[in-house]
Parts: structure tokens; C-alpha cells; sequence
């Protein structure tokens, strides 16, 4: 189910997130996806109107209602599934930045990988850590596809030529060859052409391919499972990519459907 927290004028806020979190434990929801991030200076600052400012006294407070709104969700069975962002951050509870809810505990951030060329060459590493995900040991759990292209001084910058043309005959017709190193989605949804996909790119791509294995294995496992036996799976079924163990840019790994759903859980 869709749940609006992101207003049209207002954009996000406390009250709409604490609502729809509270939302989702009504309705016994298994699995959230959060694919959105607020970013907060830990030692207090003002943001563009309308937000006005905070202290670092308030930053802490707001801290502390999310980290309970989750944990709330959690006891009820509800895993909890973020975006990494997009901003090259590495993301750290120790640092001034804080990036909520993807920092908070409980909640499984997603980092985003992508090929660079795959278009052109199909034997390609789809798992290259992208050039935009926020990373860091301690907050990724786990990655997944979110789609590549490159950070520019002036925005994002296609991983090849934007003049470069590919039809790769899955009946999307002719497109820049860049588009096929994204994510296809249905995310901009065109109610004069309801089957057209389109490619996405980001960490919000990334956490809902997380979500949704989540939700398979729920549904693999008779349909109730605690967060803690999802995660277990979700880290267990996951390829252990870049350095060993826990990592910067993958988490525990990149996330596999069909392992995971072939999985026990003890």
C-alpha cells in the first residue's frame, strides 16, 4: 500500500512520518519501504523556509521520536527498510550530520550498484558500488540495484555518451544507451501509456528491491515473521561482495530473491 508522508508544499515532516508509521502497524503492514531522507546537523542550524531552525537540544529529541516510532513498528512485526541517499556521504552515528531514518537503528539502509556500459557490453559488473550512494560500515546492511551514472559539479552526468543510441530488442524501442545501466520502473507512472517503463536511478530504487525480497521470504515462511528472522535471512542469502564481512559500500552484500526465499530460518 502507498502511504503519503512527503507533502506537496510542505515536503516532509515529524507528523506525517510518526502518522504513517503508526498507519502501518494498524494494519498489521509486514514490511515498510522509506525511500527518503532528512538530513539533520546534530549541533543545531536553520534550514529554507518553511523550516526555520533547529538547536542541537531538538535534533536530539527528533532523534529519539524516530528511533522510538521504529522500534514501535518493530515489536509489531514490521521490518523496516531504507534508502542510503544519494549525496557520496558516508554516513556515520558519530558524525554532525545525521541522516534520518536510514541512521536509525532498526532500520536496514540500502546502498544502490549499477554497471557502467552495460549496454554495450552485457559480461559488465552490474555490482559497482554507485557513484552517488551514501555508504558507510556501520549504517549499509545491505545493497542493491539502484542504477549508475556519475556525480558532476553541476548534477548527474550519464555513464556514456548522451548521443549514443542502443534498442536492445525488450520492446522499449530506441533509447540512449546510458538508460540501461538505470533501474526500469513504472515509478513515473503515465496514465496515456500505463505499460511504459522508464529507467530510475538512486538508493530509493535500491531499498524497494530490499523490500520486496523481504516480503517474499514473509510469505515463503507462512505469512508472520519477527524483523529479526527476516534480517537474519536477508544478511545469510545476501553475496558477500567487495571486502569480507561488513563493508562500506555493499553492507553484507547485495541482496539475492531466490536465495533468500529458499532459505530457513532456526
Amino acid at each position: 500500500m502507498p502511504i503519503k508522508v512527503i507533502g506537496d508544499q510542505v515536503g516532509l515532516t515529524l507528523p506525517a512520518f510518526l502518522d504513517a508509521v503508526a498507519h502501518a502497524v494498524a494494519v498489521q503492514a509486514d514490511v515498510v519501504n522509506l525511500s527518503f531522507v532528512a538530513y539533520l546537523p546534530r549541533s543545531g542550524g536553520c534550514f529554507p523556509e518553511p523550516y526555520g531552525c533547529l538547536t542541537a537540544a531538538q535534533v536530539r529529541v527528533i532523534e529519539k521520536i524516530v528511533q522510538r516510532a521504529v522500534k514501535h513498528a518493530r515489536r509489531h512485526g514490521v521490518t523496516m527498510i531504507a534508502a542510503a541517499a544519494n549525496e557520496a556521504l558516508e554516513l556515520n552515528r558519530r558524525d554532525e550530520l545525521l541522516a534520518l531514518p536510514a541512521e536509525t537503528k532498526g532500520v536496514l539502509a540500502v546502498s544502490a550498484t549499477g554497471p557502467i556500459g552495460w549496454a554495450l557490453d552485457q559480461s559488465t559488473d552490474i555490482d559497482v558500488p554507485a557513484a552517488y550512494t551514501n555508504f558507510g560500515k556501520r549504517i549499509v546492511y545491505l545493497s542493491a540495484p539502484g542504477g549508475q551514472f556519475t556525480l558532476g559539479p553541476n548534477g548527474p552526468i550519464p555513464t556514456l555518451p548522451p548521443d549514443l543510441e542502443c534498442d536492445l530488442g525488450f520492446g522499449l524501442g530506441v533509447l540512449p544507451c546510458w538508460h540501461f545501466d538505470g533501474v526500469f520502473t513504472t515509478a513515473f507512472f503515465n496514465p496515456a501509456r500505463p505499460s511504459f517503463y522508464r529507467s530510475g536511478f538512486g538508493t530509493s530504487f535500491a531499498a524497494p528491491h530490499v523490500a520486496g525480497v523481504a516480503a517474499l521470504i514473509i510469505g515463503r515462511h507462512g505469512g508472520s515473521m519477527s524483523p529479526n528472522q527476516v534480517q537474519a535471512i536477508l544478511r545469510k542469502s545476501a553475496d558477500d561482495l567487495g571486502p569480507p564481512g561488513r563493508d562500506d559500500y555493499h553492507g553484507w552484500g547485495r541482496v539475492i530473491a531466490q536465495r533468500a526465499t529458499e532459505m530457513t530460518h532456526g
